[in-house]
């Protein structure tokens, strides 16, 4: 949900400030407190107002250089994405079989630290619960919720997604030798691998292999992600390869999106250009807001 103009959002602030300053001082009788309190509440609100309108007239600026192409024609870019493609380069599957690389893949670091916080707090609860019995309610309410988050947690951990994956009806033999002569990129739990009859690709919740024959293009997008923490603006640059599919029952086109990094999109770009002799020619921005 988009939220209210930043001019808006700093009236809304300075008026909540005054009405705090106003309790504390005469309500209260905290005069410095009063003063302390007012004073950081403006210069996070007048600081926040300014990053805002500055970042949204560079996210206008950014807009137009992506979608015409001029911020992948500059020399600055060129320079830095030559330089990222030499230190970056392709990765190759390491495992014996194309099961195994992939639940490898899943068992992440990040994944695992998750874990054994969410177990730590499971059983910190259950323990509460069981130590002060007779205020356990609010404790049954953190059992579900950190036994939940532990499983989910095991569950990518193990390769979920992988093991859902494996029980379609796929051409295993062809799709391994694919995979395992593909060139592969990561990012942030996402995988892309150009293989040599599908591309092949994971998140954090889903595993695909697609077929080059059903694949049209493939073009790059990038997401405004702004947020808004108690009205506090903040902002991230998502870039993701974005596959245009023709689903072969139906005859549709879809799109797949895999987060990468900028530089390893046009890497994909580039590959995928080789090997179909074909390059993209859209590039899409598009801004999520989340409240």
């Amino acid at each position: 949900m988009r939220p209210t103009s930043p001019l808006l959002t700093l009236i809304l602030w300075v008026v909540c400030t005054i009405a705090v300053f106003i309790v504390l001082l005469i309500f209260i009788g905290l005069k410095v407190q009063a003063v302390i309190v007012c004073v950081v509440c403006l210069v996070i609100a007048f600081s926040s107002y300014f990053r805002e309108i500055k970042a949204n007239r560079s996210a206008v600026r950014k807009e137009k250089d992506f979608k015409n192409g001029d911020y992948f024609r500059s020399p600055a870019w060129k320079e830095a994405y030559l330089q990222y493609k030499e230190l970056h380069p392709f990765e190759h599957p390491q495992e014996r079989t194309m099961k195994d690389d992939l639940f490898r893949r899943y068992r992440s670091r990040e994944t695992f630290l998750y874990i054994l916080m969410y177990l730590i707090l499971l059983v910190g609860t259950i323990a509460g619960m069981i130590y002060d019995f007779d205020k356990k309610y609010p404790f049954c309410l953190g059992v579900p919720m950190f036994g939940w988050l532990l499983i989910d947690s095991l569950n990518t951990f193990t390769g979920k997604p992988v093991r859902k994956w494996l029980k379609h009806d796929i051409d295993y033999p062809t799709l391994e030798t694919s995979y395992q002569h593909g060139s592969m990129l990561t990012y942030r739990g996402n995988g892309f691998n150009l293989g040599t009859t599908h591309i092949h690709a994971y998140t954090p919740q889903t595993v695909y292999a697609i077929d080059y024959e059903l694949v049209k293009s493939i073009t790059r997008k990038m997401v405004r992600a702004v947020s808004y923490d108690n009205t506090i603006f903040d902002e991230e640059y998502k870039h993701f390869a974005v596959i245009h599919v023709r689903l072969p029952e139906s005859g549709n086109m879809t799109q797949v999106e895999i987060e990468l990094n900028p530089f390893q999109v046009e890497m994909i770009l580039d590959e995928f250009a080789r090997i179909k002799g074909s390059t993209a020619t859209q590039n899409e921005f598009t801004v999520k807001y989340d409240s």
